[in-house]
């Protein structure tokens, strides 16, 4: 029964170590090199586009899906845990509804590399990102 047991501690010592690696290896900040780029999102009202420019700029558009089209541009920033985004756009609230008066503001989105794709953040809890296309 005892050798069972150690049998079986063993394997747990070298199982969730080898796991939290793999994990921690596949969520990783990205280097600010390769933030700038064509990012996508889709929301249930319509889809999001940005751009992020090598020289800090941004545009931004909103296509609602009754074919309305709202654009932005402003300017960004990165720290490795953050792209924060200068008078950005809002079109949806923090669950992921359409605001029915847009507005502008500073939004923070998180960066992250995961499985090779690049992400944006938007609202995580509910699993909207920007995927970048190129």
């Amino acid at each position: 029964m005892v050798a069972k047991v150690n049998a079986q501690m063993r394997i747990l010592f070298l199982f969730f170590p080898t796991v939290s690696v793999f994990l921690l290896g596949c969520n990783n900040s990205p280097p600010a090199n390769e933030i700038p780029g064509y990012y996508e999102a889709t929301y249930s009202f319509g889809t999001a586009t940005l751009h992020l420019l090598p020289n800090n700029s941004y545009t931004q558009t909103f296509r609602y899906s009754d074919g309305r089209v709202l654009s932005n541009s402003g300017t960004w920033e990165f720290s490795p845990s953050r792209v924060r985004l200068h008078d950005a756009l809002f079109v949806a609230d923090l669950s992921g509804r359409a605001l029915s008066n847009p507005s502008t503001g500073d939004w923070r989105l998180s960066p992250m590399k995961q499985w090779g794709r690049m992400r944006l953040g938007i609202y995580e809890d509910i699993g909207l990102y920007f995927e970048k296309k190129y």
